[in-house]
């Protein structure tokens, strides 16, 4: 298996103290990744036990501090596609 070379890596912290990794790895695509009990979700959000909680359209400034929208989640790989909010 190939191993993926991250780009840029973001953290943030699960209010159990928990961090999560927001991890680029090409332009507009990024792997959610953290310890947690458990990951639930669809295809329009995915939601870490304590947190955080990202759903389609929504934009990851607050969380992780990049301003792109996500526009697609794939909860069995935990990737997020994004678009810049300049490309509209």
């Amino acid at each position: 298996m190939k191993k993926i070379e991250y780009i840029a890596k973001y953290k943030t912290t699960s209010r159990y103290g928990t961090s999560r990794f927001l991890n680029k790895i090409s332009d507009n695509l990024y792997i959610l990744t953290g310890e947690s009990h458990f990951i639930r979700g669809s295809e329009d959000f995915i939601d870490f036990e304590g947190g955080p909680y990202i759903s389609v359209g929504m934009n990851l400034m607050d969380i992780f501090g990049v301003d792109e929208e996500v526009t697609e989640i794939n909860l069995q790989t935990c990737i997020i596609k994004t678009k810049n909010n300049d490309n509209n």
